[in-house]
């Protein structure tokens, strides 16, 4: 299953905002209102993990490594890869691409993943698309008023 979405922020610092992306502060915002906690988050480059917990009835662990972690002066972008993974998925790949067009800088996130049975999967589709997909909101929110 797949989700795809870009979101425009305006006014922001591509190394400000890679910084950011870094920070366990930028993690529990994106989280904000979710039933999601943070139980380990080492940052985005390569061989670091996050692990969290998600609440669907009861909590459910969620683990993470990054990989592929890019930099340059114009961009930078790196992946999720799913390591311990809730509600009977057996795959996830969440790929990051932020980089500089114009006067904006884009957020791309890119989410592929997939459950052991299809069928049960589209039921799970929203629950794990919403905490990406919210993030149009919370993305230009954080960087206009909270960004450090």
């Amino acid at each position: 299953m797949k989700y795809t979405q870009e979101v425009s922020i305006k006014k922001s610092a591509l190394n400000q905002i890679k910084k950011n992306f870094q920070e366990p502060a930028f993690i529990k915002f994106l989280i904000i209102g979710q039933p999601v906690k943070i139980l380990k988050w080492e940052g985005i480059k390569n061989n670091m993990e996050a692990q969290f917990k998600i609440w669907l009835f009861k909590w459910h662990t969620m683990s993470v490594y990054h990989s592929d972690f890019e930099s340059s002066n114009n961009s930078f972008e790196f992946k999720d890869h799913g390591k311990i993974l809730p509600f009977g998925l057996i795959s996830w790949l969440h790929i990051h691409r932020i980089y500089k067009k114009n006067e904006l800088i884009i957020i791309k996130d890119e989410l592929n993943f997939k459950h052991k049975n299809n069928f049960l999967g589209i039921f799970i589709y929203p629950i794990m698309v919403f905490p990406i997909a919210i993030r149009k909101i919370l993305y230009p929110v954080y960087f206009k008023f909270l960004k450090k």
